[in-house]
């Protein structure tokens, strides 16, 4: 719960005056309200949500490891100075294009019990499940296309 008090203060600045404890109250609110319908179906819930999981870090992985190494080449890269100047930092909109790509991999590569894909269909039938893969490959392929571009016009 720390981390998404945590979270929800990184991710748009008015947010961090919300006092933490609060954001961690919600989030236990959140969870509660969850977990009380997906007690009766506990296992399928929680299957659907680790693999949802998974494909989330599929995507970030595909994008922060690109990141690291081969724009910022390694930790020497990182500018600890400037991590809260918005102006500095890059924009964002390779990373942003990278995850609806990474998406689409998932969205066609899945083959689950609550949507199947068009690719995860025919490989399922074989019991294979190619969606974290397709996640990855579309997102590094789509960030490291228009990560450069962006730091062409934008210059970061």
């Amino acid at each position: 719960m720390y981390s998404i008090a945590l979270g929800a203060q990184a991710f748009w600045s008015p947010l961090a005056k919300v006092p933490r404890v609060v954001w961690t109250v919600v989030g236990n609110c959140l969870t509660l309200a969850i977990c009380i319908p997906a007690y009766y179906h506990f296992e399928s819930v929680v299957e659907n949500f680790m693999n949802i999981i998974g494909y989330y870090l599929a995507i970030y992985d595909a994008i922060s490891l690109s990141e690291h190494f081969f724009y910022l080449k390694g930790f020497s890269g990182y500018n600890l100075e400037i991590y809260n100047n918005k102006r500095l930092l890059n924009p964002g909109y390779a990373g942003a294009f990278a995850f609806c790509c990474g998406a689409a991999g998932v969205v066609i590569g899945m083959d689950q019990t609550w949507y199947a894909g068009v690719i995860g269909r025919k490989i399922g039938e074989f019991g294979a499940e190619i969606g974290f893969e397709l996640a990855f490959a579309f997102a590094f392929i789509a960030y490291n296309v228009t990560r450069p571009l962006e730091r062409k016009y934008f210059g970061r």
